[in-house]
């Protein structure tokens, strides 16, 4: 009974990412659309903070790369989920799966701060609240960084103590 309640709660999990996926995927197509047609119908100027076609096209571009990287890390989750949801806890599948939420982690970590020092230098709103660090937003991503170390490094150790025990054996 435990085991199928796990099971479950990992499958809607499962697909909440899915659907995640999908979303972004749908998102990052229409913030290109919007991009494109602006000069001709002005709508992104909703979304961005307009200044110059230059500003625009950096807001654009940031926001998506950030939504391209974040799935990339939904389609590690949905791996590292799938897995875990099959009975592979220390796998070498999982350590890519892990892998893959790190390493767009840490570039979304970086692109945000440097998209939060360009803005303010070039007095460039983000309208979105998606490309710049908001109150508490450096901590929290640097706390989920640290995290997301943690669990590899776990995931790391795993496998190294799984290969041991099955070369015993």
């Amino acid at each position: 009974m435990k085991k199928k309640l796990i099971s479950l709660i990992l499958t809607l999990i499962q697909l909440s990412v899915d659907f995640s996926i999908v979303a972004a995927s749908i998102s990052l197509v229409i913030v290109i659309i919007l991009v494109a047609s602006t000069p001709f119908t002005g709508f992104a100027h909703e979304l961005f903070d307009y200044h110059s076609w230059w500003s625009l096209v950096l807001q654009a571009v940031t926001a998506s790369v950030l939504v391209f990287l974040a799935i990339i890390m939904f389609v590690g989750v949905h791996s590292l989920l799938r897995n875990i949801n099959s009975g592979l806890y220390f796998v070498n599948q999982n350590l890519v799966a892990v892998r893959q939420i790190l390493w767009p982690s840490l570039v979304v970590f970086v692109l945000q701060s440097l998209a939060s020092i360009c803005f303010r230098l070039w007095n460039i709103q983000d309208l979105m609240g998606l490309m710049t660090f908001r109150e508490g937003d450096f901590s929290n991503n640097l706390f989920s960084l640290v995290i997301f170390f943690l669990i590899y490094l776990i995931f790391k150790r795993g496998i190294a103590l799984q290969k041991d025990a099955d070369e015993i054996i």
